[in-house]
C-alpha cells in the first residue's frame, strides 16, 4: 500500500469536505442506510479522530458506538452457534433450566464449538453456565421445519408444564 504525501493527504480532505458539504447542501442525513450516509458517517468520524477525540488510528463506526465489543464474521454456510438462558414462567418465580424441562438432549459440544464459545461479562459474574441450544442455523441458507427430536412425555410432566404457563 502505497503511503500518500502531505499534499495527496490535504486534497483528499479538502474533497472529503466538499462531498460532505454537498450532500449535507442535498439535504442528506447519516442517520440513513444509504452508502452517501455511510460516507457522512465516516467522514466525521476520520474528522474526530484527526482532532484527537479519539485514540485510536484504526477505528470504525462499530467500535465507536460499541466500545468493548469486538464485531463477529460469519461466512456463507458457517454455522451460528445458540445457547440456552434459563427459562422464566408467569406462574412460578424461580427460573429453570432449559434442559430441566421435558425436551432434547443436551447436543454434543464438538471443538469447533467449544472454540467459538463467548461468554459475556454479566454471565459470568451470575455464575450462569452456557449450554448449546438444540438449533441448528447456518448463514445464507434457508431451512425448512424439521423436527430437532422426538420425545415422549408422560401426561403428569404434561400437566406440571400446563401449570407453568
Amino acid at each position: 500500500k502505497k503511503r500518500l504525501t502531505r499534499k495527496e493527504r490535504a486534497e483528499m480532505k479538502r474533497q472529503e469536505a466538499e462531498r460532505y458539504a454537498e450532500l449535507r447542501r442535498q439535504g442528506q442525513d447519516e442517520v440513513g442506510h444509504t452508502a452517501e450516509a455511510a460516507a457522512m458517517r465516516k467522514y466525521q468520524l476520520r474528522k474526530k479522530m484527526r482532532k484527537g477525540i479519539l485514540r485510536k488510528r484504526e477505528s470504525d463506526l462499530a467500535s465507536v458506538l460499541f466500545p468493548g465489543v469486538s464485531p463477529e464474521v460469519y461466512y456463507p454456510d458457517e454455522e451460528v452457534l445458540m445457547y440456552t438462558d434459563l427459562v422464566n414462567s408467569k406462574k412460578t418465580q424461580v427460573p429453570f433450566e432449559f434442559y430441566d424441562l421435558p425436551g432434547c438432549a443436551i447436543p454434543k459440544m464438538t471443538p469447533s464449538r467449544k472454540r467459538r464459545q463467548r461468554k459475556n461479562l454479566g454471565a459470568r459474574l451470575q455464575g450462569l453456565e452456557l449450554k448449546p441450544a438444540p438449533y441448528i442455523m447456518k448463514i445464507k441458507e434457508d431451512f425448512a421445519c424439521k423436527p430437532m427430536c422426538q420425545i415422549n412425555i408422560k401426561p403428569k410432566k404434561v400437566r406440571w408444564m400446563k401449570k407453568l404457563v
